[in-house]
């Protein structure tokens, strides 16, 4: 049900939805943070087998256009703190990274259509 209310529909054209979740700090991050970059979002799960093995590839990426204007926000659809912070530290995740930890409720996930993981775009 919180699907169909939160689903913003978004469709190609469209401006992106906004969104805010904390980080590992518990600082709030929003993806309108990331205005006038070129932003890679991706939607994993630190329990998420394929998102863990892609991880070394977005690290790379991140390493080698970083300093370009591109960026990586990362949003965890996590349910503990501990675990995700735990993979975010052990793949080197160097980007933003963002979860509300209500697992695969989380809102930005949901506001977004995006009901599994990995997802990337």
């Amino acid at each position: 049900m919180e699907f169909i209310t939160l689903n913003k529909n978004i469709k190609i054209g469209d401006r992106y939805f906004d969104f805010t979740e904390p980080n590992i700090e518990g600082k709030s991050v929003s993806l309108s943070d990331f205005n006038g970059k070129v932003v890679l979002l991706e939607f994993w799960g630190s329990w998420c087998g394929p998102c863990r093995q892609g991880n070394p590839e977005l690290v790379m990426i991140y390493n080698e256009f970083k300093d370009t204007g591109f960026d990586i926000l990362g949003v965890a659809a996590d349910e503990g703190k501990e675990t995700w912070v735990e993979a975010v530290q052990k793949d080197s995740l160097k980007w933003q990274n963002v979860t509300d930890l209500r697992g695969d409720k989380n809102k930005a996930a949901l506001s977004m259509a995006f009901l599994t993981t990995p997802q990337i775009f």
